[in-house]
């Protein structure tokens, strides 16, 4: 099939617009949450981080308050995986990659890094209930399930996750006739944020 010039460039700016609204998102996050206090944390202190001054460790380890957060005091390594986190997958996965690194990155990091591993935020447990019931009523693999099966199943959801990541969570549950069982959930719109990224 042979689009029109016009069509195919609609696309390409559609893809461009959708680049440079992600560039503006990842550079607000970046800026806003993690580089300017940190900056302003080194212009206060007025001095680089060196061995003489505790080096990167006590740099990352140095807190700062998160007026985002109530005001709390936050480090410098929980500001960055926190920012992670917010932009979403592909940037925690490299969050991930790093903290498994303390070779590389100073413990402190590492050790803020690790809390993206399985402690991500989670997404409303109601939601999730609807995309479950979503995907497995639409669900044809031959065998279907039975709509009060579903309904029951969903109905036995922990309340909470029993784990957070960040592609999805995981719910403990009961099948009728088959047992308990473990629901695994995709984070809405992840999918998309993936495929932006790359």
């Amino acid at each position: 099939e042979v689009k029109s010039l016009p069509s195919l460039l609609q696309k390409n700016d559609n893809q461009s617009l959708s680049a440079l609204q992600r560039a503006v998102e990842i550079g607000t996050v970046l800026g806003g949450q993690v580089m300017a206090p940190i900056l302003t944390s080194l212009a206060v202190q007025q001095n680089w981080p060196t061995e003489e001054n505790g080096g990167w460790e006590d740099f990352w380890s140095t807190s700062t308050l998160d007026e985002s957060n109530g005001g709390a005091s936050i480090s410098h390594a929980q500001r960055l995986a926190m920012a992670l986190e917010k932009l979403g997958p592909t940037y925690v996965k490299f969050g991930q990659a790093l903290g498994s690194r303390p070779d590389v990155v100073p413990p402190s990091l590492a050790n803020a890094l690790a809390a993206l591993q399985d402690d991500m935020t989670p997404f409303d447990s109601e939601v999730a209930k609807e995309i479950i019931l979503g995907e497995l009523m639409g669900f044809d693999r031959g065998e279907n399930i039975p709509l009060k099966d579903l309904e029951a199943l969903v109905s036995t959801l922990t309340k909470s996750p029993v784990a957070a990541a960040s592609i999805g969570q995981v719910y403990k549950a009961h099948l009728p006739g088959k047992g308990d069982v473990a629901v695994k959930v995709q984070r809405p719109g992840v999918r998309l944020l993936v495929e932006r990224d790359t």
